[in-house]
């Protein structure tokens, strides 16, 4: 699995590609837990080159989810594949989740999150 970051304005893009297993989930979960710990609150996942995700996976997601929920952050996912988006919906996470089809539908996102906020 390898994993590239990106900025855009203060959310943090993180560009995955390969496979999310038990071998690799240690590695995603120790960049995002990275990147949580500077401050930063606004997660967006590009999944558009994941072939699987296990369960390990699914963990790390769900451990970002909880710190970042403590924090008033949020994580989205963009651009999954069909058979990780199944094992999402398997899982019941497509229902704890916000996944969209694009990086810029979950870039928009955010920006709807932040007009109600200052209705």
């Amino acid at each position: 699995m390898e994993i590239q970051e990106r900025k855009v304005a203060d959310i943090i893009l993180l560009d995955l590609s390969g496979r999310i297993d038990a071998f690799t989930s240690e590695k995603l979960e120790e960049e995002l837990n990275s990147i949580i710990n500077t401050g930063k609150r606004k997660f967006i996942i590009n999944f558009d080159k994941v072939t699987y995700i296990s369960s390990s996976g699914l963990r790390v997601f769900l451990g970002a989810y909880k710190k970042l929920s403590d924090h008033k952050g949020a994580i989205r996912f963009s651009n999954m594949q069909d058979t990780v988006l199944k094992v999402f919906a398997l899982a019941g996470f497509d229902k704890i989740f916000d996944i969209y089809s694009t990086e810029t539908e979950a870039m928009n996102g955010f920006k709807g999150e932040l007009n109600e906020s200052r209705a």
